[in-house]
């Protein structure tokens, strides 16, 4: 008796179909999906919905691996199939996130172009707008802005306020790599666990895009020569950090952590700011820019 057979007589299932079914997505659905969240075709109906079945079949499977493992492990078949089964809920939830993992963005259809909100501001127009985001034709682009967000001339004055989700070429041409996210507004700049880590309702806390990046900023302010083994040359000189360091050795400070700051997508722009010496310790005040053009200094001594 194989273990198939013996899942079916212990449990019920037919383990079979859903290999088969699951064999047949990957075959006939999976490109298609690929291909879709890159933009480049439309999804046939039922796909969406294959996936959710198979998606609920699995946590079915999964249940009745939990519950009859006494029953159904009685040589090490049953573990090399319960391994097996693992992996695939785990190719099933990566085509559920495939959005994440393809970093694509889907606002007005699905498309393989990162976006982001802008706010109209006050006397600002939606040529002078699309000016800003890097138009190079902004008296015809600013049409399709318009369209894109259903905005009609009547809907917007001059006392602004209009919440736009706008292309973002400077992103669309820089491949993001260190997000793994939907391209949609603050996700852009990603997420991330919180350095000190913590449980919040049994999960662990993640901090929102704008923490992140605050948190990212400080990690990349604080990494030394040596501190990253995979990467010895990334950091900052320790002959740099101390209480004896002059202002003329600032810029090499500046330089390595720029270089610190280039690991991260979430950063576009960091500038020094100011630097002095109290007492026994050297204060930086950096200018760092995300991405998305948020401006905020941090105050770093060392």
């Amino acid at each position: 008796m194989n273990i198939f057979t013996h899942f079916k007589k212990v449990t019920g299932y037919d383990l079979v179909r859903y290999y088969d079914e699951f064999d047949n997505f990957m075959s006939r659905d999976f490109d298609e999906l690929v291909s879709y969240y890159r933009g480049n075709s439309e999804v046939r109906k039922g796909v969406f919905s294959r996936l959710s079945e198979l998606i609920q079949q699995s946590n079915t499977v999964s249940e009745l691996v939990s519950s009859n493992k006494h029953q159904l492990s009685f040589n090490t078949e049953f573990w090399d199939l319960a391994i097996n089964l693992e992996d695939i809920s785990n190719k099933l939830l990566m085509c559920k996130n495939l959005a994440k993992w393809m970093r694509s963005s889907y606002v007005f259809g699905y498309e393989n172009k990162s976006k982001k909100l802008r706010i109209l501001k006050q006397r600002q127009t939606i040529e002078n707008l699309s000016q800003e985001i890097g138009s190079s034709d902004p008296n015809e682009d600013w049409v399709e802005l318009a369209y894109n967000n259903s905005l009609y001339e009547s809907m917007y004055d001059f006392e602004g306020g209009n919440e736009l989700t706008v292309n973002t070429p400077d992103l669309v041409n820089n491949e993001l790599t260190t997000t793994i996210d939907i391209m949609v507004g603050d996700n852009i700049l990603g997420k991330d666990i919180d350095t000190l880590v913590q449980f919040i309702d049994d999960d662990l806390l993640v901090h929102n895009p704008k923490d992140t990046m605050l948190q990212s900023a400080s990690i990349c302010l604080l990494v030394t020569k040596g501190g990253v083994p995979e990467l010895p040359f990334l950091g900052i000189s320790k002959s740099l950090v101390g209480a004896n360091i002059a202002t003329y050795r600032a810029q090499s400070l500046l330089r390595e952590v720029v270089n610190n700051f280039r690991t991260d997508d979430a950063f576009k722009k960091v500038e020094l700011l100011e630097s002095k010496v109290v007492g026994d310790v050297s204060f930086y005040e950096f200018k760092i820019v995300s991405r998305l053009n948020t401006e905020f200094n941090i105050i770093h001594n060392a």
